[in-house]
């Protein structure tokens, strides 16, 4: 039996890709790919939703009401 692992992305750092001028562009890869670099083997079912995509500097109070009730 696969265990079910739910990812909520929220792009930021983690997410980051280098742009044409060389810095990172905060929030450039969807939960998807971030994911597909992970080695995780067979045992998991792996469910990925982009609930926002920008930097942790920019979430509002409503960003994190929203992550709060999706995580519910």
């Amino acid at each position: 039996m696969k265990k079910r692992v739910v990812v909520l992305s929220t792009g930021g750092t983690i997410a980051s890709s280098p742009g044409e001028d060389g810095r990172n562009v905060s929030g450039a890869l969807p939960g998807e790919a971030l994911v597909q670099q992970l080695a995780l083997g067979d045992g998991y079912d792996i469910q990925v939703e982009s609930v926002l995509q920008k930097p942790s500097n920019a979430l509002t109070f409503d960003d994190w009401l929203t992550l709060h009730a999706r995580i519910q």
